[in-house]
């Protein structure tokens, strides 16, 4: 009997590990439904509801909130928190306010299982007697699941004096230098937090400008950011103050708007006084950059980017560039060139893509396009409104490299079930590691990347998008489906994969990328195989591992080289060639291949060609065997990969 019992709970925990397999896999089923499936079918093993195996949790509950008022949110977090339709959760409150008993429940939907946020709406508000006093009690999470069952967390104690409404009150600003754009800390209490509401800053003062000519201010009011009840910061807003520097003298007062539209005013005048200063740069870097980089302008007093305000800031580059072809170009004073910032951060600092512009003629311009190195200064320009200023300049030294294409090979889940079917999953990161080989052999000597993870030190950069399945359902290999031939590859950030609709209108296939699967049709036993494609070398090498195939997948033993079997290391670099030699065909397209006008591959068969059609690409060729490939670009198709992406200077 006891052997019995044993076994029946091994069966159940397989049946149960069986059940999130198949949700990992099913990617028609949602992550809800099968969580809810996982869930009822665990309750229902158990039989009993003590049995249950996600007990909801609560690890921790922010802010500390000692003063309550409507609008107020705690940030609840733990396990087990269930969304509609695999449960309901709910958050209990249970205590007492002025003697007054409160127990009510809330559903409430959470952001994930481990985080929710609960409310003190109206509603909410309205549970606590008269919304006034103190109240000491405990929260509690309680999930019901579709079936009925009910678990509750361990609760919580709580306490926090509720009021509906409060007035703010602070300490005066000590005199200190400010910038436009820039934050002085405030110390008071009483502020609201962003759901409660706003708490302002009610400014009135005067700005007396270093040209001698004043700006006044009358009850402006300029919102606080709130870090608790106690602490602050106030923006000096471009819009509000200018930009002009000067020294400015005033007083304020705090005023609390609810979300409810309830107003409260503190009348105290509190003194704010400070020296405004002008913006300026610091720095440029890196000191080397190419096109689709970022450019790093560190200063102060650099406004943020608000077009219906009329506030922004630019970056003058004021010098000479010596372009690596020997000419000097004049970038002085009305030649200087501006360059727009895509990320302000605060006033401080500001983020420049070099980006290239495609002009009515068809050629590329901008900085960045030419490389060569920049002597002179960077300038800021700040506008906001009326005012217009240019402020302190900092001496640079800028080497603009040439062009570098990278691409950033994305791997779709798809391509994990295709390393399955071929019995390479153990190895999935010495496959990659082969294709990352093969790619960088073929595009030798051209200024091209090729990387796994996505870029973070580019903004431009080309996607290709490497999965299983053909999901145009024509078993393709490849395909790049950008928009048009890229003639000297103006643009830089393609995406080889995905979606395209336009390329759908135009007749062509939608969906792009590498589609592994697809290489069954190599096989000569293989279901998806294809007669006018199938040879038997493909059988000979992943015959052995592929489990469709009747073969022995790989191990994680075969990760080791001492301990890897021959066939798993023969078909790790067979599946890695094809994979990317496909990859540098269909990224040679992306970058204008092949080369000859109104064509998309080479004429003719020519062995040993990378862009000539499918039909001349053998399979021995692409999987370098027998003595074949590997492939390589044709002195023509080579001769404009050089043009288009030259490599660094020697």
């Amino acid at each position: 009997m006891v052997e019995r019992t044993r076994k029946r709970k091994r069966s159940d925990l397989q049946v149960g590990v069986g059940v999130k397999v198949m949700c990992a896999r099913l990617s028609s089923i949602s992550r809800c439904a099968c969580l809810s499936l996982l869930l009822l079918f665990l309750v229902s093993c158990s039989g009993r509801s003590g049995d249950f195996a996600f007990l909801p949790s609560i690890t921790g509950v922010e802010p500390d909130l000692d003063l309550v008022v409507p609008g107020s949110r705690l940030e609840v977090r733990g396990t087990g928190f269930l969304l509609q339709p695999t449960g309901q959760t709910r958050v209990v409150i249970d205590g007492s306010i002025i003697g007054v008993k409160v127990l009510f429940a809330v559903e409430v939907q959470p952001e994930t299982s481990n985080l929710l946020y609960f409310d003190f709406t109206p509603e909410v508000v309205a549970q606590f007697a008269s919304g006034t006093g103190q109240f000491q009690g405990s929260l509690q999470i309680e999930i019901v699941l579709s079936t009925g069952h009910v678990e509750r967390s361990a609760p919580v104690q709580i306490g926090f004096y509720m009021s509906p409404e409060i007035v703010p009150t602070a300490n005066g600003i000590p005199p200190l230098t400010a910038y436009p754009g820039s934050r002085l800390n405030v110390v008071g209490d009483n502020f609201l937090y962003p759901a409660e509401g706003q708490t302002l800053a009610i400014v009135t003062g005067t700005l007396t400008r270093q040209d001698g000519t004043l700006r006044h201010l009358q009850e402006l009011p300029l919102p606080f950011d709130v870090t608790d009840r106690k602490r602050a910061t106030l923006r000096l807003a471009p819009e509000a103050i200018g930009i002009r520097p000067g020294a400015f003298s005033g007083t304020f007062t705090l005023r609390n708007e609810s979300y409810l539209g309830a107003s409260m005013q503190s009348n105290v005048e509190k003194p704010i006084d400070f020296l405004y200063q002008g913006p300026s740069i610091s720095s440029v870097n890196p000191g080397y950059v190419r096109r689709g980089q970022i450019l790093f302008v560190d200063g102060l007093g650099l406004a943020d980017q608000d077009p219906e305000l009329g506030v922004g800031s630019l970056v003058l580059l004021d010098g000479l560039f010596h372009r690596s072809t020997g000419e000097i170009e004049d970038f002085t004073g009305p030649n200087s060139v501006v360059l727009f910032p895509e990320v302000v951060h605060e006033h401080t600092g500001l983020d420049i893509v070099l980006r290239a512009f495609v002009g009515e003629d068809g050629m590329l311009s901008g900085f960045g396009v030419h490389s060569g190195v920049f002597s002179g200064v960077a300038t800021p320009w700040v506008v906001a409104g009326s005012e217009s200023l240019f402020g302190e300049s900092a001496s640079i030294e800028l080497e603009v490299l040439p062009p570098r294409q990278v691409v950033f090979i994305k791997v779709l889940p798809g391509f994990d079930d295709a390393l399955d079917r071929f019995g390479l999953y153990a190895v999935k990161d010495l496959v990659l590691e082969r294709v990352i080989e093969v790619v960088h052999r073929d595009y030798e000597g051209v200024n091209i990347e090729f990387r796994i993870d996505r870029p973070e030190d580019y903004v431009e950069y080309t996607v290709v998008e490497v999965g299983g399945a053909d999901p145009n359902g024509a078993n393709l290999l490849g395909l790049d489906n950008t928009e048009g031939k890229d003639v000297g590859n103006l643009r830089f950030n393609d995406v080889i994969g995905g979606y395209n609709a336009l390329s759908e209108a135009e007749g062509y296939y939608a969906y792009g990328g590498v589609f592994v699967e697809s290489f069954f049709q190599f096989s000569q036993n293989h279901p998806l195989s294809e007669p006018s494609m199938a040879n038997a070398r493909f059988d000979d090498v992943f015959g052995l591992v592929s489990p469709e195939l009747g073969g022995a997948p790989a191990t994680f033993d075969d990760l080791d080289p001492a301990t890897q079997r021959f066939e798993v290391g023969e078909a790790r670099r067979v599946l890695g060639n094809l994979i990317g030699n496909t990859l540098s065909h269909e990224v040679g397209h992306s970058l204008g291949l092949a080369n000859i006008p109104g064509r998309f591959h080479n004429e003719g068969d020519n062995p040993g060609w990378i862009m000539d059609s499918g039909l001349f690409r053998p399979f021995e060729e692409r999987a370098e065997l027998d003595g074949m490939g590997p492939a390589s670009f044709s002195p023509v198709n080579k001769a404009y990969l050089l043009e288009i992406l030259p490599p660094d200077f020697l």
